[in-house]
């Protein structure tokens, strides 16, 4: 059997390994849907978790302008042709792990995410402070440094804590538009519980925390140690709550919280029932979710690397009741007829009902109606 150029990933309840120990990211996983971290906890769904454009981006803006903090372009007679050269090389490297994907230039936002990253780059590399401040107080920046709790069940990787005259500071870099007073709780959680680690390593409490913007511009959360402790507490409790689910074979399905916020950039929403029974048109973006049971598989009598799915649609983030066409590079090998196809970020076509495979849409088959699968308690083991 030819293989296909996308993977159609088998849509099953997720069977997640425990947590070992819990991060801010983490918590925050949690604290949106149960069922998304369970996903990742999977390892048998790696298929769906190749890197984005937008997570390569992000990654790589994090990184050019931790190198500035670390005075990595002091030398350079210019800063910011140094940032764009690091930016270059290291996008360049990170999406060869990015299947099938265009070439980034063609990245929505690539360019402006680009030029920023390296205008704050510069910024910092100008303003950076010398090793001790005209008062003698030791001054100086640790960059993505580990802290573990005392315990090993908490850990994280704040993106600096800055030292200057005797004050604490830790900053987490956030590559998305933020407004002044608008800091998300997840966001504010996340500082709070490197504040509480910060503690934990040093026995005492950061002066304050924020989020910094790549424009530069700083968003402050208040470092209350009542609360903090409070947030820590409470990350411990999600992680072993999780655990005791994971351990007990539970069906992670029901506890899934669909809304267009949460599942907007997740991964295993072909896969999640609650998702597909929830979605509906005004879900819409330009990205379609189509699924149905297929009606019909044909090739492309001009490419045999295309071929064209089609669908009675019963779910989606389209009209649903009629028929839809789902075309790409899906190989040679069809489908039985019946079969149940979830196809994620799908791109609409100029014909009406028409959608395109693009190149890191997700294609998910079901053995039953997704739309009841995986909500009666029933357990999938691994193979």
């Amino acid at each position: 059997m030819a293989e296909w150029r996308h993977a159609l990933i088998p849509a099953r309840p997720p069977v997640p390994r425990p947590i070992v120990s819990i991060s801010p990211t983490r918590f925050a996983d949690l604290s949106a849907c149960m069922c998304r971290a369970a996903f990742e906890q999977d390892p048998t769904f790696a298929d769906a978790r190749h890197a984005s454009p937008a997570s390569v981006m992000g990654s790589v803006a994090h990184s050019v302008v931790e190198a500035a903090y670390r005075g990595d372009f002091a030398g350079e007679a210019n800063p910011r042709r140094a940032a764009i050269d690091l930016w270059d090389r290291l996008v360049t490297e990170a999406a060869q792990g990015v299947p099938a994907a265009p070439e980034p230039s063609r990245w929505r936002d690539y360019q402006m995410k680009r030029l920023r990253a390296a205008t704050q780059a510069a910024a910092v590399t100008r303003r950076q402070p010398r090793a001790r401040s005209s008062s003698g107080e030791h001054r100086g920046t640790r960059v993505e440094e580990w802290l573990v709790s005392r315990d090993g069940r908490v850990r994280g990787r704040p993106d600096r804590i800055e030292v200057a005259d005797g004050k604490v500071t830790v900053i987490d870099l956030k590559t998305a538009s933020l407004d002044e007073g608008d800091v998300p709780l997840a966001y504010q959680q996340q500082l709070q519980l490197y504040a509480w680690l910060h503690h934990e390593v040093t026995a005492g409490w950061p002066d304050a925390a924020a989020i910094e913007t790549l424009a530069g511009d700083r968003l402050f959360v208040d470092v209350d140690p009542d609360v903090c402790n409070q947030v820590a507490a409470d990350a411990i409790k999600a992680m072993e709550a999780f655990n005791r689910l994971a351990e007990s074979a539970a069906n992670f399905i029901p506890l899934a919280t669909p809304d267009v916020e949460h599942c907007r950039y997740c991964r295993y929403r072909g896969g999640c029932p609650a998702f597909v029974a929830a979605a509906d048109e005004s879900w819409g973006a330009f990205r379609a979710m189509v699924g149905g049971s297929l009606v019909g598989d044909e090739g492309d009598k001009n490419d045999e690397r295309i071929r064209c799915l089609t669908v009675r649609v019963d779910a989606g983030t389209i009209e649903v009741g009629g028929q839809a066409r789902i075309r790409g590079e899906l190989g040679t090998s069809p489908l039985p007829q019946g079969t149940w196809v979830v196809a994620d970020r799908v791109v609409p076509e100029v014909a009406l009902h028409d959608y395109w495979v693009d190149w890191d849409s997700l294609l998910w088959t079901w053995a039953t109606d997704f739309r009841a699968a995986g909500t009666g308690g029933e357990r999938t083991t691994r193979g």
